[in-house]
C-alpha cells in the first residue's frame, strides 16, 4: 500500500510515527496493560503515517504487530497467581477490624493476575471484534460494495482485463499462494503440518481464502481512479468470491465424503 498506492512519501511524517511507536514501546516496557493508555500513542502513530502520504490504516498494521502475544512474566502461571492472590485477599478481608486501605495492594495484584491470564493480543482482539464485525465492516461494505453495471463496459479491453485479473487473482492466486508457500515451508523443513491437518485441508483453506471482499474492495479503491475500472474490479471481486465459495464448498464436501469412506467400520 505504501509503495504502490501512495502519491510519494513525506519522510517528515516518519519522525512523528516513530515518536508514537517509541511511546508504545515505553508503555510496554513499564508494564502498562490498559488499552486506554495506548490511545494517544496510537493516534500519534496514525497521524505520522497520514503525514507520510501513505494510507493511515498502515498504522494499525504497525500497532498490531507490536501487540505482545505472550502475557507478562509473573514467575508462576497466571491461574496459580489468581488463586493465591484471591486467597490472600479473602484472608485479609475477613481479618477483624480490617482497614480497607490494606486491601488496595492485594486487589491490584489480583487484577493484574486476572488480566494476564489472557495474552494482550487476545484481549485486544476480543475488545475490537464486536466493533469491527458489527459496525465497521458492515458500514464499509454498505459504502463501497455497490457495483454500477451501467458504468462498466466489458467490451473494451481495459475494464475486461481488470475484471478478469481480479477474478483470477482470487480464484487461482489465493490457493496457489497459500498451498504453495505452505508446501515450500514443509518441504524445506522449516515447519510441519499440525496433527490432524492434511493437504486437502490446506487446499480447502486456500480455496475459501479466495472469498475476498472488504480488503479487496479497499485495495481496488486505492488502485483505480477511473469509475469504469473500479466498477470492473468490484465486479471481478464479486465474481471471484462467488466462484471461490462454490469451488471451496464442493472441495470440502468431496473431502468430507472421502474421509468418511476411508474410516474403518466398527466391528459389530
Amino acid at each position: 500500500i505504501a509503495i504502490f498506492y501512495s502519491g510519494g512519501l513525506d519522510y517528515a511524517g516518519f519522525g512523528v510515527a516513530i515518536i508514537g511507536i517509541l511511546l508504545v514501546v515505553g508503555l510496554q516496557k513499564i508494564g502498562v496493560g490498559s488499552a486506554y493508555a495506548y490511545v494517544i500513542p496510537g493516534a500519534i502513530t496514525w497521524l505520522g503515517v497520514l503525514m507520510t502520504g501513505a494510507h493511515p490504516t498502515l498504522a494499525g498494521v504497525v500497532l498490531g504487530l507490536m501487540t505482545p502475544v505472550r502475557s507478562a512474566p509473573m514467575g508462576e502461571r497466571p491461574v496459580d497467581a489468581v488463586k493465591r492472590f484471591s486467597n490472600d485477599l479473602f484472608g485479609s478481608a475477613k481479618a477483624p477490624e480490617q482497614d480497607s486501605s490494606n486491601l488496595i495492594d492485594p486487589l491490584k495484584r489480583l487484577r493484574f493476575a486476572q488480566r494476564e491470564m489472557v495474552p494482550p493480543v487476545v484481549r485486544v482482539q476480543s475488545a475490537l471484534h464486536p466493533w469491527v464485525a458489527f459496525v465497521i465492516m458492515p458500514l464499509f461494505a454498505l459504502a463501497n460494495a455497490g457495483v454500477g453495471l451501467s458504468g462498466v463496459d466489458l467490451s473494451s479491453q481495459g475494464p475486461y482485463h481488470v475484471m478478469l485479473a481480479v477474478t483470477l487473482a482470487l480464484v487461482l492466486g489465493k490457493p496457489l499462494g497459500i498451498v504453495g508457500i505452505s508446501w515450500l515451508m514443509v518441504r524445506l523443513g522449516w515447519c510441519e503440518l499440525p496433527k490432524g491437518v492434511t493437504w486437502s485441508g490446506i487446499t480447502l483453506i486456500g480455496l475459501l481464502a479466495g472469498i475476498g471482499f472488504t480488503m479487496s474492495i479497499f485495495i481496488a479503491n486505492l488502485a483505480f481512479v477511473d469509475p469504469g475500472a473500479l466498477g470492473a474490479a468490484k465486479l471481478g471481486i464479486l465474481t471471484g468470491s462467488l466462484i471461490a465459495a462454490t469451488v471451496g464448498l464442493l472441495w470440502g464436501a468431496v473431502s468430507v465424503r472421502k474421509a468418511a469412506s476411508a474410516k474403518p467400520l466398527n466391528a459389530s
